[in-house]
């Protein structure tokens, strides 16, 4: 035990505050308005600027579709002309100074995601405005340049905020006075950027660079025109910084590039209207990989526009607002064809409107008020057959009088028309139309999707089979190539496939399931179809690189469609569904115990279906089945097996509004223990038609996934599987149509940060010594934690903090621990303490903070970590030390 208290880690108070998030809109026009980029929690933050009319203290967040407004119950006054950054290393960002009507500002304020702080320092700069903010991640200092002061002096000081004071530095050589320059950090040459501005009376075109210690003039060959005012971003997809904008004797709308030696224009297409007064109004987004402009000055005119530029075009973004009505989100297209806005409705996860009752239909008539503008009502599959553009059923219709009627034979869409009072009229779909884009209202996440080049793969298919292998890798048998069946077993190690010969051989088949069986180290095959139709009830498993032909006494009759999934909890692998010969649905739920099928006929089961989604949620220990199809329909429930019965989920629905897939069969359904999250991808609708969008269910909610990188064509029939070798979730093949695939891709889900507070601690001198997490701080990766230590009595004698990997064993002792046996009684071990740290001291004050650095390393994703505190006590105390309660995190990176 000595060991262990010489090697003890602490942990964090939690203070939860509570925003409020408004209903999503479009913050109003404005300029000289601030705006950068949170990467801890993948928004781009915006704050104040000045409106026509009005100095403006309000705060916006930009997630890559929607503007959201947060409110907080403290924030800094109204001001424009202040600047603001990301301060990565405390997941804060930084605002300092500015104007009002009452004059220049010199505060300092922070905003965590959560609530504005105001900071204090012993030192800090004069009041100003017109200065410029920008974060260098190497030297974690929010660096200052320039503005000007109260007398309207331009100034060239450089000043850096480290999170608790300010220092100014005054370098020989720095760039000349000016306000209204632009800057930027370049994380290749890791030095801050700067270019431009305005100084007495002139615009500069000058380039410096400042490395924490000196700036130094840079002569490029080119150079942008002069200007002050000028957008300013780092773009990483192109290791270049992207200038956009500025002044100079009216608004400017070229760009260009520095590539950290010389200046080149930049002629992607589709560029935002000329502006100034944006050079804080632009940051880049590594999430979706661009860079995003809001706002500015038009000539007089304040603009309110979100752009975004990919390095190759330009693109403006539309302006969602939110219903009162039923919560989704909507925005109108510019004018164009019925199938053009239904496929840019698309591309931002949604589709042109669904109207399902009055309520619906009379707040669409009032807030989109063209004349004519498209919803999703269309005949375009079957003459007079209306159905959805999004798939929901077609109840509720507000035709005018005499429509639908299909006049001159082209008219096979429908529009909301103002002069019939809101009435429907169909249309011709090439006619140039504004359109109403809708999308569901509910969480979303980011997620990236990597296609691996494979080696030797199988021929694209669909309608087959595969299951991870017991050390990593997968096998693959069967489906359906285009000419026809696919006769093989191929193995997955990495990225290579090999074909597998076996003395023994299933017969060919399609719509079969395979499962791993983890307590027996083999996967297990059933059923399918043949090629001539044949519906196959036969039990194989493959081991070794051979097929073993089983003979159960009993086994569930023959199918094809259903499902497997192993359940780790009775050691058996389920099968629930799929479809006979006749092509009736099947209901039954059987067992598998390695030698033996045992049907199971539980009070309740899920409908019948075919082609559903099945898998184990380790961490909630439950089977999960989603949707399938039951005859010709499809479905969209939620069920769970807990290993005694079968209870339909109803999902949670965000501000009483539905938020879940739509209904599909199928679909990739596979669990990720990164992400202790169950994924869905693809699949086909109720109309017959691929999808590719994807989610994730945590038990309660579903998560809609979203990438704007590479991703998976719409398809069904895929496979998802965990590789516990490449330690990734993948996804293999499927087919839409006559495209078959045989791609392989990697899927980074969101991993979602968790912790808790569990044990307690043993009464010391000042009470009950805690430990928790202080808020804003989250276990993410590349940011710090702060864990509080409370009831740490003295002065200068530090506490102790321990750490440990695992709550359930303390070298190969069980855990908690009663650590009478180290005098002291009363207090017990939570944490299994493989490291100690000694804290600071708590100069009298009674708890100490320790701040626990995550290195932003993707390994880290999904790891637990378990941290407790020891105090020692003043001398008298019956025990020499004390013990908190402990925290234990789960890291993650949302």
């Amino acid at each position: 035990m000595t060991h262990f208290v010489a090697r003890f880690v602490p942990a964090l108070v939690a203070v939860v505050v509570g925003a409020l998030e408004v209903a999503a809109q479009t913050p109003p026009a404005r300029y000289l308005a601030p705006l950068t980029y949170d990467s801890t929690r993948n928004r781009a933050v915006l704050f104040g600027g000045i409106s026509p009319t009005t100095w403006l203290a309000d705060t916006w967040e930009w997630n890559g579709t929607l503007w959201t407004q947060r409110t907080t119950s403290t924030q800094p006054p109204e001001r424009g002309a202040s600047a603001l950054a990301f301060d990565s290393s405390r997941s804060v960002c930084v605002l300092f100074g500015g104007a009002n009507p009452s004059g220049l500002l010199s505060d300092t304020w922070e905003w965590n995601g959560v609530q504005w702080t105001q900071r204090a320092s012993a030192t800090s700069p004069g009041p100003r405005q017109h200065h410029i903010l920008c974060y260098d991640p190497i030297r974690q200092r929010t660096v200052m340049f320039g503005g000007t002061t109260a007398t309207s002096e331009f100034i060239d000081e450089t000043w850096e905020w480290d999170g608790t004071n300010w220092t100014q530095f005054t370098p020989a050589v720095r760039p000349t006075i000016r306000r209204h320059a632009s800057m930027t950090f370049d994380p290749i040459r890791n030095r801050i950027v700067m270019f431009g501005g305005y100084t007495s009376f002139v615009e500069l075109n000058d380039t410096w660079e400042w490395d924490g210690a000196q700036w130094t003039r840079r002569f490029p060959t080119t150079s942008p025109p002069i200007r002050s005012n000028a957008a300013f971003a780092w773009q990483e997809h192109r290791g270049r910084a992207l200038l956009f904008g500025g002044y100079y004797g009216g608004s400017l709308g070229d760009a260009w590039e520095w590539d950290g030696q010389n200046w080149t224009p930049f002629l992607a297409g589709g560029a935002p209207s000329a502006r100034h007064w944006v050079a804080p109004s632009m940051t880049y987004d590594p999430v979706r990989d661009e860079c995003v402009l809001f706002s500015g000055m038009q000539g007089n005119t304040p603009v309110g526009d979100t752009w975004t530029c990919n390095g190759t075009s330009w693109s403006r973004k539309i302006d969602f607002i939110t219903s009162p009505v039923n919560g989704h989100h909507y925005a109108l297209t510019p004018p164009m064809t019925w199938q053009q806005a239904e496929a840019l409705a698309v591309s931002y996860g949604g589709h042109l409107a669904t109207v399902r009752n009055a309520a619906e239909q009379s707040w669409l008539q009032s807030t989109f008020t063209q004349p004519s503008t498209w919803i999703g009502a269309n005949d375009l599959a079957v003459e007079g057959q209306w159905v959805w553009a999004s798939g929901e059923s077609f109840s509720f219709t507000n035709w005018n009088a005499g429509e639908p009627n299909n006049l001159f034979g082209v008219e096979h869409v429908a529009a909301i028309e103002q002069v019939n009072n809101g009435r429907w009229n169909d249309g011709p779909p090439s006619q140039a139309t504004p359109g109403i884009i809708e999308l569901p209202g509910g969480p979303t996440a980011p997620f990236t999707a990597t296609a691996l080049t494979t080696s030797a793969p199988p021929p694209p298919l669909a309608a087959t089979a595969l299951a991870p292998l017991p050390a990593g890798g997968a096998v693959l048998f069967g489906g359906q190539t285009s000419t026809g069946p696919q006769f093989g077993t191929y193995e997955l190690q990495g990225t290579a496939w090999t074909k597998r010969f076996s003395l023994l051989n299933p017969m060919v088949r399609t719509n079969h399931a395979l499962a791993l069986d983890t307590a027996r180290q083999d996967v297990l095959l059933f059923g399918g179809r043949n090629p001539l139709g044949v519906a196959l009830n036969d039990t194989w498993t493959w081991a070794n690189d051979q097929w073993s032909y089983r003979q159960p006494a009993n086994a569930p009759s023959p199918r094809s469609g259903h499902r497997l999934a192993y359940d780790p909890t009775t050691q058996t692998i389920e099968l629930f569904g799929g479809v006979d010969a006749a092509g009736v649905d099947l209901g039954d739920h059987w067992q598998w115990n390695g030698t033996a099928w045992t049907q199971r006929t539980p009070a309740m089961l899920p409908p019948a279906r075919r082609e559903h989604g099945l898998a184990f949620d380790a961490r909630r220990q439950r089977l999960v089945l989603h949707g399938g199809a039951s005859g010709a329909a499809v479905r969209d429930d939620v069920w769970e097996w807990n290993g005694t019965t079968w209870t339909q989920v109803t999902p949670q629905a965000p501000s009483s509004f539905p938020w879940a897939p739509t209904a599909r069969a199928g679909h990739a359904f596979a669990y990720d223990p990164r992400a202790e999250r169950v994924l869905l991808h693809g699949g086909a609708d109720a109309a017959g038609g691929c999808t590719a969008d994807a989610w994730t269910w945590d038990g309660s909610a579903w998560t809609r996934l979203s990438t704007t990188g590479p991703a998976p064509s719409a398809r069904r029939g895929s496979t998802a599987f965990f590789d516990p070798a490449a330690n990734e979730l993948r996804l293999f093949a499927g087919a839409c149509g006559a495209n078959f695939a045989n791609d392989l891709w990697r899927l980074d889900l969101p991993v979602f940060a968790s912790s808790e507070t569990y044990g307690q601690g043993c009464v010391g001198t000042l009470g009950m010594p805690t430990m928790a997490i202080e808020a804003p701080s989250r276990p993410l990766v590349g940011t710090t934690l702060n864990l509080r230590f409370v009831g740490v009595p003295g002065q200068f004698i530090p506490a102790i903090g321990a750490y440990g990997e695992q709550r359930d064993t303390y070298v190969g002792i069980p855990l908690p621990l009663d650590l009478t046996v180290v005098g002291l009684p009363g207090c017990t071990l939570w944490t299994s303490a493989e490291d100690t740290f000694v804290l600071p001291a708590p100069n009298g004050t009674g708890s100490v903070v320790w701040a626990v650095a995550i290195p932003n390393d993707p390994l880290l994703l999904g790891t637990s970590s378990f941290f407790q505190g020891l105090c020692f006590e003043l001398p008298g105390y019956p025990r020499w030390a004390s013990m908190s309660n402990a925290v234990g995190v789960r890291i993650g990176n949302q």
